[in-house]
């Protein structure tokens, strides 16, 4: 991309770029599909393994949530200034 940047070839630029969002996109998109669904038994798996009891993973889940929420709202509100 730098060379294509330094010798002012956008189409090729443009087109790197663009290839890269589809592979992460095709990476990720069905990474967070999993997570999505599988996201209790992950933690569990994760973070108990026996030794945790499933009250205080649970809030830690409920917090992580609530934060991940203000994140991305205090983002949308940034963006739209």
């Amino acid at each position: 991309m730098a060379r294509q940047a330094a010798r002012a070839d956008w189409e090729a630029m443009r087109t790197t770029i663009a290839s890269g969002v589809r592979a992460i996109a095709f990476v990720l998109l069905p990474a967070s599909a999993f997570l999505m669904v599988l996201a209790e038994p992950v933690v569990r798996l994760v973070f108990e393994r026996g030794e945790f009891v499933v009250h205080g993973c649970g809030g830690v889940r409920a917090h992580y949530r609530g934060a991940l929420r203000s994140a991305s709202t205090k983002r949308r509100r940034r963006a739209l200034r």
